[in-house]
């Protein structure tokens, strides 16, 4: 009963986070565009010619369309701040299962691997699929490159927004997941992260280019991210490698791109698979026998130390209390002496036979 109690409390968490995530980006574009189309309806009013309902709309595209990334630079901050808020208030420690663990440094190098080969898979697709969503979601890309291209915006593009997606998904959701079940988190986190992403470029897409097509190539994208960067978190214990590929991946998009017509889809998602497989795999078989491939080495020590810091010693005393009571033997009831007539017990007897005292002479 208790078991459950403790996984409804991390799911409801988990969903506070998310739903503290996603809010900013629904309620600050529209609080712009109602104070945008009130200040319109207000100037058209003080007129004298009639328009109509497009023309308003139209008004207000052209005031909404220039302050785009500042209206997302605010929403972004403030989701940022409500998800951070939201797990401070559930008291988690930092050192968690999608926290920000210590992990192997030689894993830097598959960690690169996978994150190249998976900017490149996601190329390759987008090069070879047609249809409306995915010419958009590439205008879409370009849009946000060009509205985030120099000084501050070009490192909240390419550093900030990975940063923070992965510590709010794969640190502080994941975290509350896990405690659950590995893997529903697994599958879920990157499920919340997809419906995420895909808000944000509807909402995004809707007022740039004026359709939201886009927002459903963005889904899938973010779905194949979020689920390799789950991979990763649970197999290093730590968030910190997912923040590390998203920023990867981001700074080598334009490379992978301009590259994607000359690679082979198949040969590069194999590939990708394979390597996936073996951070999967090889720690936890050679990691006991071969220290140096575990995934916390030479770690091992800290993290035996958080765990024993999360999750306390007192279970621990309970439970080997509960066994030295379990295996030590039940002491024999003491066998009770006979009782005379009048109820009083003497002597030491033997069991179903009374005992008579000595009779002594008197003079």
């Amino acid at each position: 009963m208790m078991k459950a109690l403790k996984s409804v409390g991390f799911l409801l968490l988990a969903a506070l986070v998310f739903v503290g995530f996603n809010y900013p980006f629904f309620a600050v574009p529209n609080k712009f565009e109602k104070e945008t189309r009130e200040l319109t309806l207000a100037r058209i009013e003080s007129g004298s010619m009639a328009v109509d309902e497009a023309y308003v709309n139209e008004s207000v595209k052209e005031a909404m369309v220039p302050r785009l990334p500042g209206i997302y630079r605010t929403a972004f901050i403030l989701a940022a701040a409500a998800a951070a808020i939201v797990f401070c208030i559930s008291i988690r420690p930092p050192h968690d299962c999608g926290g920000f663990n210590l992990f192997n440094p030689l894993a830097l190098i598959p960690i690169a691997a996978i994150s190249v080969l998976t900017g490149a898979v996601i190329s390759l697709v987008l090069s070879k699929v047609t249809g409306q969503s995915v010419s958009e979601f590439r205008e879409l890309a370009a849009k946000l490159t060009t509205d985030f291209t120099y000084g501050s915006d070009k490192l909240l593009l390419m550093i900030l927004v990975p940063a923070a997606l992965e510590i709010v998904f794969r640190g502080f959701i994941f975290s509350f997941l896990e405690r659950i079940h590995p893997l529903i988190a697994i599958v879920l986190c990157p499920v919340l992260y997809a419906v995420t992403v895909g808000s944000i470029a509807t909402g995004y897409a809707r007022w740039s280019i004026g359709s939201v097509e886009a927002a459903k190539t963005a889904m899938i994208i973010a779905l194949g991210i979020g689920f390799v960067h789950s991979l990763l978190t649970w197999r290093f214990r730590s968030g910190i490698p997912a923040v590390l590929s998203h920023i990867l991946i981001a700074y080598s998009a334009g490379f992978a791109v301009k590259n994607a017509e000359n690679g082979s889809l198949a040969f590069t998602a194999a590939l990708l698979f394979l390597l996936l497989a073996a951070v999967m795999i090889l720690p936890s078989l050679l990691g006991g026998r071969i220290r140096v491939l575990a995934y916390d080495f030479p770690f091992t020590k800290h993290h035996k130390s958080m765990n024993k810091w999360l999750f306390g010693t007192k279970k621990r005393r309970r439970k080997h209390a509960g066994k030295a009571a379990a295996a030590k033997p039940a002491e024999k009831p003491a066998e009770q002496e006979p009782k005379t007539k009048s109820g009083k017990r003497f002597g030491s007897g033997v069991k179903g036979k009374s005992v008579k005292r000595p009779h002594t002479n008197r003079k």
